[in-house]
């Protein structure tokens, strides 16, 4: 489905991670395991905080120098020009520490998340991206081999999912989906992982005047099944997930209502009618939603029909559209990266265009080639970008994706046990012998003038057993791949490609 309007992107995923960083004490137990980031993350960490400090919904991470300022009522002179006032301000700022102990020194501005960044809680966060973006690219190879169609699902509704469900594993399919979805490698031990998801699902859910993102798990399970207790807990508590049962008349019907509410609409039909049996004991989903502007909109005036050349088609004329910016923007080898931000600066979506000597499929190679689960190659594609002033001429387009079946894809990827019905061991969700009997997803995109707006989900069914001067221009008449990434958080929320091919999904 392509149309010209309304600037929306929507995907639907079972399970969706966000996250909210506050300050948490050092337990004595991290203190044995020594810092959770390595130097090299330690900058990477750094550096997103300075880019995103002086964001009106992110704060300034400075946490000492603000407080200052702020007990000096706003004037930034800290203790200059007052006498004593630097004894009451070193006071105020011990006073300050006590307070915070016990309850994080986190400060939240309305609608947003803490002002305070933990930096442990950032090191696990960081972690966990360089855990799902390498299985997020594996995932996409896998189900847009040729690439033949314009794609789009949402790389974080999927891990999320599979990870949410990993709480209930044990033995053998716990080592399993641990190691296959990246984790290991991550060294996220000890239930670490569930933590830094806690952490993302918090932070992603904020209102903004210009970017609006929400996010939502749910659990929905048949009645008389029962539940361990210490799954049902962590599951609320680590994913702010809702529990509820479904009916046994019409199942499908309350899971989708949850769904299009949760993603504005825009995802109505994940769970098809009849696609929950009688050996459906439950359905775990997550939905994200995404509506965010422009930083520096497209002036409608400006665009204009001109000649995309699809990939497999001949070329034919799309509604342009068309902005000079300073963006930040690099031209690689075969291809070129630019950045285009929202409004707030903590979101952006990124375009990567391959040259007129190269094509789309060797830019997906490049992307998706890694088979080691512990690389992020889009770590190395996004990286040194620099602010220049580039010229954007970008279609306006929308994919609404099929609901994908992602189970032979998953076991394929290593996580073989918890499908088979005699060999998953869930015995952490129940004393009924579970498996998962299928996963899906849906995601939906929509870019216009203003921006963009996105919804996706994924489902998993646990059945009984039974991504300054010289003007550059960055002409986007060909198929390319973009991605939606918080760059704070270092988290892809949807990825895909467009090929200008009529037909979607």
């Amino acid at each position: 489905m392509e149309t010209c309007g309304v600037p929306t992107l929507t995907c639907v995923l079972l399970l969706l991670f966000t996250g909210a960083l506050y300050a948490s004490a050092e337990t004595d137990d991290e203190r044995d395991q020594g810092s959770l980031m390595d130097e090299p993350l330690l900058r990477v960490v750094r550096s997103a905080q300075r880019a995103i400090s002086g964001n009106s919904w992110i704060g300034a991470t400075d946490s000492a120098r603000q407080g200052r300022i702020a007990d000096s009522g706003g004037d930034g002179m800290g203790s200059r020009g007052r006498p004593g006032s630097r004894r009451r301000d070193r006071d105020r700022g011990r006073g300050g520490r006590n307070r915070g102990r016990g309850r994080g020194n986190a400060r939240r501005i309305p609608n947003g998340p803490p002002t305070r960044l933990d930096r442990r809680t950032m090191g696990l966060v960081y972690r966990l991206s360089n855990a799902s973006t390498p299985f997020a690219l594996s995932l996409f190879a896998k189900l847009h081999p040729q690439l033949m169609t314009n794609a789009v699902f949402s790389p974080l509704s999927v891990h999320t999912a599979m990870t949410m469900t990993s709480i209930g594993a044990r033995g053998r399919t716990q080592r399993e989906m641990f190691r296959s979805l990246g984790l290991r490698r991550a060294r996220l031990r000890r239930r670490r992982e569930h933590r830094a998801y806690h952490a993302l699902l918090t932070s992603l859910s904020y209102t903004h005047r210009d970017v609006h993102v929400s996010s939502a798990n749910a659990v929905f399970v048949k009645p008389n099944i029962p539940l361990e207790d210490a799954f049902r807990q962590q599951v609320q508590q680590m994913y702010l997930a809702k529990f509820d049962t479904f009916s046994l008349r019409n199942p499908e019907q309350a899971i989708n209502n949850w769904v299009a509410n949760a993603t504005g609409g825009k995802i109505r039909d994940l769970i098809a009618p009849g696609s929950i049996g009688r050996s459906t004991s439950m359905v775990l989903v997550n939905a994200i939603y995404l509506n965010a502007s422009w930083a520096y909109p497209f002036d409608r005036r400006r665009t204009s029909l001109q000649e995309f050349q699809p990939a497999n088609s001949a070329p034919r004329n799309m509604q342009m559209m068309s902005n000079t910016q300073v963006y930040r923007y690099a031209s690689r080898q075969n291809m070129e990266v630019v950045e285009l931000p929202y409004k707030g600066d903590r979101l952006a979506m990124y375009i990567m265009l391959p040259h007129n000597s190269s094509s789309i499929a060797e830019l997906m190679e490049f992307v998706t080639g890694s088979e080691d689960p512990g690389q992020n190659p889009l770590e190395v594609l996004l990286s040194d970008l620099t602010p220049e002033s580039v010229k954007v001429v970008l279609p306006k387009f929308n994919i609404e994706s099929e609901v994908l079946d992602l189970s032979q894809d998953l076991q394929e990827m290593g996580i073989v046990k918890a499908f088979n019905r005699r060999r998953a061991n869930f015995s952490g969700i129940s004393v009924t012998p579970l498996y998962i009997d299928k996963v899906v997803h849906k995601a939906v995109i929509e870019v216009t003038e203003s921006g963009t707006t996105a919804s996706a989900a994924t489902a998993v069914y646990l059945a009984r057993n039974s991504f300054l001067r010289h003007t550059t221009e960055v002409k986007v008449n060909r198929p390319f791949m973009f991605l939606i990434k918080d760059k704070l958080m270092n988290a892809v929320l949807f990825m895909g490609a467009f090929l200008g091919e009529e037909s979607q999904g």
